[in-house]
């Protein structure tokens, strides 16, 4: 499963460098959000690949939807391209991110940032890793000395975006400061390599998150629901952390 997994997501990840400077179609969504040719020629790849060596798998997919529902084997579910808005204008943070389920337990994620060459994963029990060295999430017990990650869903909705903004201002004033690079998955895997104290958000999807849950977890952090409740991988948000800082952000996160 590694192997494949991790010869995968660079094959797919070439693909995306030798297409940056093409001319390609974006198609816009019904959320407001888009996605290129070069998300679904990902996809189809990635795909592809899985059901060739795992015909019996489920996998969920941002482009296509559900392939297989029917099957019984395991569950992939896949963002080929995390950042979309990103790998548009050439900003070097965006992945290719693939979470697997057995039984709808959580056992393997990976988070690939091709620009930047950088290999996030992590097995059920065996710990997490970038470029094959063992990662943990930081030990900065405070506020005061921590960095966190966010992002924000696209709303017009007043009454919404004074809340979010609510909440970066509310860390913000407690930290050394809020960032907010526009890639659920590898903010996650920021996390638990410790360069952020804590990532959350509102609005995220199962194929943004899947990977990166495990990934934080496997490096000893802790993920749950921003209000505090055991995390759901189909719902819409999440706060994770190196654990230390956790309790004190869902108080300032639901003021």
């Amino acid at each position: 499963m590694k192997n494949f997994l991790i010869n995968l997501v660079k094959k797919t990840g070439r693909y995306q460098i030798k297409c940056l400077n093409d001319k390609y179609i974006i198609k816009n969504k019904p959320d407001s959000s888009f996605a290129t040719e070069v998300d679904i020629a990902s996809e189809k790849i990635l795909i592809d690949e899985i059901l060739k060596k795992f015909p019996d798998s489920i996998i969920i997919s941002e482009e296509t939807g559900i392939t297989n529902k029917d099957n019984k084997g395991l569950k992939w579910i896949i963002d080929p391209i995390d950042g979309t808005m990103n790998y548009v204008h050439k900003l070097p943070v965006y992945s290719i991110s693939i979470g697997v389920l057995e039984n709808d337990i959580l056992k393997f994620g990976i988070v690939y940032n091709p620009a930047m060459k950088e290999l996030f994963y992590a097995e059920k029990g065996k710990g997490a890793f970038f470029n094959n060295r063992r990662i943990y999430v930081s030990r900065h017990d405070r506020l005061q000395n921590g960095l966190f990650g966010t992002g924000f869903y696209y709303t017009k909705d007043k009454e919404e975006l004074l809340n979010l903004s609510k909440m970066f201002v509310n860390v913000q004033r407690e930290s050394l400061g809020v960032r907010r690079p526009g890639a659920a998955s590898i903010d996650l895997a920021w996390v638990a390599c410790g360069r952020y104290e804590a990532y959350w958000e509102y609005g995220v999807q199962s194929w943004d998150i899947t990977a990166g849950v495990l990934i934080v977890e496997e490096a000893q952090g802790k993920v749950t629901k921003i209000n505090g409740d055991v995390h759901d991988l189909f719902g819409r948000n999440i706060l994770a952390s190196n654990g230390l800082v956790h309790d004190r952000l869902i108080e300032i996160l639901n003021k």
